[in-house]
C-alpha cells in the first residue's frame, strides 16, 4: 500500500434501528447537518433513483488539523436498510461501504473505506503525513458516530413532536389519558408515581 493509500474499518453503535441509520447515511445531502465537524458543505450534484443509486454530492470536508478536501461521493450500490456502497473522486478517491445491522435496541454500522488521498499535499508528503491521516480518520469517524446518535435522537424527537409513530417510541397516549382521568377524579399527585 502506497503512502497516500488507506484502508480503514470502523464500527459504530447507536440506540436505533437499521431503518433509521440507513435513512440518515443514504441521505448524502444532509451530511453537513449531522456531521458538521467534518462536512463543511454538501451540495447535491445529481438525484439518484428510487433506491438511491446514482445520488451524487460534492462535499467540502476538513481534517482535525484544518486540512480542507473537496471531493464527490456517489451511491453505486444499495440494499435497503442493510448496505450502501459509495464511490469517491476528488481529493479523496476510492470506495466506502456502510454495512448496517441490528443488535437488540442498538444499530451497528460498520464502515470500510479504501482509497487514496489525491490532495496535492497528501499525495506528495504521504509518507510523512501517514500518521496524521490515520489520526484524522479516527477523529472524523468518532465525530460521525456521535453525529449519527444525535441525529437518530433528533429525528425521533421531531417525529414525536409532530405525532408520527415510530416502532421504537412508546405509546404515551394511554399514560396521558390516565393522568387526565386521575386529575378529574381528584387523585393526589402521589398517584402519578405509577408513570
Amino acid at each position: 500500500m502506497g503512502s497516500s493509500e488507506f484502508h480503514f474499518v470502523s464500527r459504530w453503535q447507536a440506540l436505533g434501528t437499521r431503518d433509521e441509520a440507513y435513512a440518515i447515511l443514504a441521505d448524502l445531502p444532509s451530511l453537513s447537518s449531522w456531521w458538521p465537524a467534518v462536512y463543511l458543505d454538501c451540495d447535491l450534484v445529481e438525484d439518484g433513483g428510487p433506491d438511491g443509486i446514482g445520488l451524487e454530492v460534492c462535499v467540502c470536508t476538513r481534517a482535525w488539523f484544518s486540512q480542507v478536501q473537496l471531493w464527490h461521493q456517489r451511491i453505486v450500490a444499495a440494499t435497503a436498510a442493510r448496505e450502501l456502497v459509495i464511490d469517491t473522486i476528488g481529493d479523496i478517491e476510492g470506495r466506502g461501504r456502510w454495512i448496517i445491522d441490528q443488535d437488540g435496541p442498538r444499530v451497528v454500522v460498520v464502515a470500510e473505506w479504501r482509497g487514496r488521498v489525491r490532495h496535492a499535499l497528501g499525495a506528495r508528503l504521504g509518507w510523512i503525513l501517514r500518521p496524521f491521516l490515520v489520526s484524522n480518520y479516527h477523529w472524523a469517524m468518532a465525530r460521525g458516530e456521535e453525529g449519527l446518535r444525535l441525529e437518530i435522537a433528533r429525528r425521533r424527537a421531531a417525529a414525536f413532536c409532530t405525532g408520527e409513530r415510530s416502532a421504537n417510541r412508546p405509546d404515551v397516549g394511554a399514560a396521558w389519558e390516565d393522568r387526565a382521568t386521575s386529575r378529574d377524579t381528584g387523585s393526589s399527585s402521589a398517584d402519578l408515581g405509577r408513570w
